[in-house]
């Protein structure tokens, strides 16, 4: 199916200092892709920290696995996305995830 378009809507409030970035029409690509090229169902394109003290996978492990991951940020969100990043379309994704795992299933 098609996405509809849906023009945004664009609010000003002169008290406020914050700005929002459109991606307007964009799918980022499958469709289970977000706008950033993350394929997490579960991420949803959020740069996640492993904690290891905790004992389930997003929180304890975050997006350890992923070839995007990178110590301190994601690399989707941080980096330009070279070529060579289109190799990894479609498993851009922390490696308990894919692995079947859900995001609250203990690690250990």
């Amino acid at each position: 199916m098609y996405n509809q378009y849906e023009k945004p809507v664009v609010e000003v409030m002169p008290d406020l200092a914050e700005s929002v970035y459109m991606a307007s029409g964009t799918t980022g690509g499958s469709g289970s892709a977000s706008a950033n090229g993350c394929n997490s169902k579960y991420m949803s394109g959020a740069y996640h920290k492993p904690d290891y003290s905790t004992n389930n996978n997003i929180t304890g492990l975050g997006c350890n696995g992923c070839p995007a991951f990178r110590a301190d940020s994601c690399a989707l969100q941080t980096e330009y996305l070279w070529d060579s990043y289109k190799v990894d379309e479609g498993n851009r994704m922390p490696e308990w995830e894919r692995q079947g795992k859900g995001p609250d299933d203990a690690r250990w």
